[in-house]
């Protein structure tokens, strides 16, 4: 996916656990990439950022070829494992340093780094219609009934106790996660934004309910549609408000179809256009549909897509910034064996060109592909043999 095109190195910083997804060098003949201005307390000169994961020791990258080394390297005495799950958010605090061995010697010497982070919250999604509910025997058992049957069982006085109980007895582990439970609402545009004080806690405060009788009074309330969403980073959508203004950090997401019917988070060029142009005014609309289209584009090296141009790949989204919002994210069961995935439509695009071909119009699909799949060449050989 990623191409080694630019001369000194390139480090491109995943949106989850700050991980360091590509780090290579190529010669000082090809093109220097962009050079950028990245805030002090993050990173500077030739410093290098180092694969980190909160609650594993610092080491350097197995990437890395030994000859130069780095890190993220918290506060003296700070636990690495109170970061969180992917909070990557605290790379924007000043506490948070990279540190550097002296790297190799370079004409002109310098580093690109360049973040990613999903923009807004991100995580599982859970309801009655999805796998991602407790894992307790009561829950397991639910679990094996259609949505129907679920419901039902919910409604069965018995059988909530059961649920009800065996959540309990989970005590303050349970109910801490549950802190970052979110309701995403009753309409058509799901809800990402809510405080984090209205998480399902909370609510349960609020009514005097534990959060699980509160997921299964909204479930039964909603007849089974209810979704809640378990943020697992961007907690604070304050905090990723002042990182996405960076220049250093551009928004996206790539787990490359991983966690498909438990994590949908495909719609976040929607969110961002709508929320944080629209809705909130951090970006302008030419910055926002820069921030997604020729700045990542440049990062990777793709000289031939990313702004429209004589010559560049037809590939135009047409939207009525208006109306633009995602959909509630829906189950299907069209992979093999009636495997379930979540799919998250959008509302607001007139057309969607890809390589020339239009593939979506009037929020649906057409049917055509813009594209072609990419096969392994030695599986190509042997069916020419």
């Amino acid at each position: 996916m990623v191409r080694g095109r630019r001369s000194s190195e390139t480090t491109l910083v995943s949106r989850r656990y700050t991980n360091l997804l590509h780090h290579w060098r190529c010669s000082a003949a090809t093109r220097p990439p962009r050079r950028r201005e990245v805030p002090d307390p993050c990173v500077g000169g030739q410093e290098q950022l180092l694969q980190v994961r909160p609650g594993h020791p610092l080491q350097p990258s197995p990437l890395l070829d030994g000859k130069e080394h780095g890190c993220l390297y918290p506060p003296l005495g700070h636990d690495l494992g109170s970061l969180g799950n992917g909070t990557f958010e605290k790379l924007a605090e000043p506490r948070f340093r990279i540190l550097h061995w002296p790297s190799l010697a370079h004409d002109p010497p310098f580093v690109n780094v360049t973040s990613v982070t999903v923009p807004r919250s991100g995580g599982r999604v859970g309801g009655l219609t999805t796998e991602n509910t407790f894992r307790t025997p009561a829950w397991n058992e639910l679990r094996k009934l259609d949505v129907a049957g679920r419901l039902s069982a919910i409604q069965n006085p018995d059988t909530r106790a059961r649920l009800v109980g065996e959540v309990k007895a989970g005590g303050v582990r349970r109910i801490e996660a549950m802190k970052n439970w979110f309701y995403m609402g009753n309409d058509p545009r799901p809800c990402y934004t809510q405080d984090l004080s209205q998480n399902l806690v909370a609510l349960g405060e609020a009514a005097g309910e534990h959060p699980v009788e509160v997921w299964l009074r909204i479930s039964d309330e909603t007849d089974g549609k209810a979704l809640f969403h378990m943020r697992g980073f961007n907690f604070d959508l304050d905090a990723l408000a002042k990182l996405l203004c960076t220049e250093w950090v551009i928004p996206g997401l790539g787990d490359a179809g991983a966690h498909v019917s438990q994590v949908i988070d495909s719609g976040w060029t929607t969110f961002l256009l709508s929320h944080w142009h629209r809705d909130n005014g951090l970006y302008s609309l030419p910055e926002a549909v820069h921030r997604i289209s020729a700045v990542p584009a440049d990062v990777l090296g793709l000289d031939d897509r990313g702004t429209l141009g004589v010559g560049k790949r037809a590939d135009i989204n047409v939207f009525d910034i208006d109306r633009l919002q995602e959909r509630m994210p829906e189950t299907v069961h069209d992979f093999p064996f009636g495997a379930p995935r979540f799919i998250q439509r959008a509302v607001g695009y007139h057309a969607t060109v890809c390589n020339g071909t239009v593939v979506l119009r009037d929020d649906e699909l057409t049917g055509e592909y813009g594209g072609r799949v990419l096969r392994n060449c030695r599986e190509q050989v042997s069916a020419l043999d």
